[in-house]
């Protein structure tokens, strides 16, 4: 009887939602907001070039590309941002609940934070901007670093507004219902009470039996000895070195494998240090060349300029590239029809590629370091070296030379 009243419940419950299901239907719209004053609400944030910020995704705000239909969004792509107003100032959180902020008033960065934008409102458009002006909310349309996607930048790196597009068309979510639907009339025919299935005889256990318990081999000592590798704080002319890469995104250190990717506009490379090509500095007029030796011939790393717009790395047995070497950041740079380049990578990328200088202190970037890479003549540090040094004791029945033991600690430090 409580299984049937329970039944009959649980059936009274699901006709009752219905009923309020079809009482109304709601519709919500994204609208073009056509004044300069905002409220809280939800909003969806288009670029000039028809995108818009997506999510928060590390030091990034990844984009995409709602579709809008004259002044109403008919598909935000999970585009909704919460805009929460104080003001002339607002805050901006993400539709994962994430409010974006700026890292540091001299960075081009974007981190998860609070942070109170000012608006300003022109024409039809709104921009933000924090830090008393200092940092633009933008849209980085460069097709090698920005690939459309957002954050915060300095304002005098927005000011290239051919690049960086920080004027925004807002479209705030608006809500209403259409005329209430009439429930059905036609009455519900009760259950029929449920018959009881038989239960069936409840089988009595069988003990398990124990599987046999497999031998534990001892560890194998490795076969290959380890190496230490150490960055390079300068150029050193006729060593082979490892062109190298801290990838913080990944939480991987790549190396040049020696060969190129993505239709040879990038550099490939690995990470395993051992496998990586031997690359070599050589001293030229003005500067430095890098090469490695690429089935016997003589290859040289070059950053050029391809179709007379693309800044790619090359190689070639013909090198045209003079790099210089930044102390600071122990990177070699080169300049490019009046652009400033580093040899390295950012954001979530694998391949080593040609960098703006300017974005070198955004935190997802990622430029190539020299590196050494030596026998460890002691990878066990547990094991104690000997000292060569020894005491000797003379003792009445005789002379014993006991040879004192030493603790040689290996330690080592990266550097960046």
């Amino acid at each position: 009887m409580k299984k049937l009243l329970s039944f009959v419940l649980v059936f009274v419950m699901a006709v009752s939602m219905a009923t309020v299901a079809f009482a109304a239907e709601s519709t919500s719209a994204y609208e073009k907001v056509t004044t300069g004053e905002l409220t809280d609400g939800k909003y969806v944030l288009v670029a000039g070039n028809g995108y818009a910020p997506s999510h928060l995704d590390g030091s990034w705000v990844l984009p995409e590309q709602p579709t809008v239909d004259g002044d109403k969004v008919t598909d935000t792509k999970g585009c909704e941002w919460t805009l929460t107003v104080n003001g002339a100032t607002v805050k901006l959180t993400d539709p994962n609940g994430k409010s974006i902020a700026p890292k540091a008033p001299d960075k081009n960065s974007i981190v998860e934070g609070e942070c109170w934008w000012t608006y300003t409102y022109s024409e039809g458009t709104f921009a933000f901007t924090a830090e008393d002006g200092k940092i633009v909310f933008a849209c980085n349309t460069d097709s090698q670093n920005g690939l459309n996607r957002f954050r915060g930048y300095k304002s005098a790196t927005a000011a290239n507004t051919e690049v960086y597009l920080s004027e925004f068309t807002l479209y705030k979510l608006t809500e209403g219902t259409v005329n209430p639907v009439e429930p059905p009339v036609d009455p519900v025919e009760p259950p029929v009470d449920p018959v009881e299935p038989p239960v069936d005889p409840v089988e009595p256990p069988v003990d398990p039996v124990e599987p046999p318990v497999d031998p534990v081999e001892p560890p194998v000592d490795p076969v290959e000895p380890a190496v230490k590798v150490t960055m390079q704080d300068a150029p050193v002319a006729g060593t082979a070195l490892k062109l190298g890469m801290v990838q913080t995104t990944l939480g991987k250190t790549l190396y040049f494998a020696g060969t190129t990717a993505n239709k040879e506009y990038y550099l490939a490379t690995t990470e395993d240090v051992n496998a990586a090509a031997d690359v070599f500095v050589e001293e030229v007029e003005g500067g430095y060349r890098l090469y490695f030796m690429q089935e016997g011939v003589k290859t040289y790393i070059d950053l050029i300029l391809k179709d007379g717009k693309y800044r790619n790395l090359s190689l070639t047995a013909e090198p045209t590239t003079v790099y210089n070497w930044d102390s600071e950041y122990k990177t070699f740079y080169t300049t490019v029809e009046d652009t400033k380049c580093y040899i390295g990578t950012y954001a979530s990328f694998d391949t080593m590629s040609a960098c703006k200088f300017d974005f070198i202190t955004n935190d997802d970037s990622c430029p190539a370091h020299l590196y050494l890479v030596e026998e460890n003549t002691n990878p066990n540090p547990t094991d104690p070296e000997p000292d060569p040094t020894g005491d000797f004791i003379a003792v009445a029945f005789g002379l014993m030379a006991i040879s004192g033991m030493g603790l040689t600690a290996l330690a080592a430090k990266k550097k960046f």
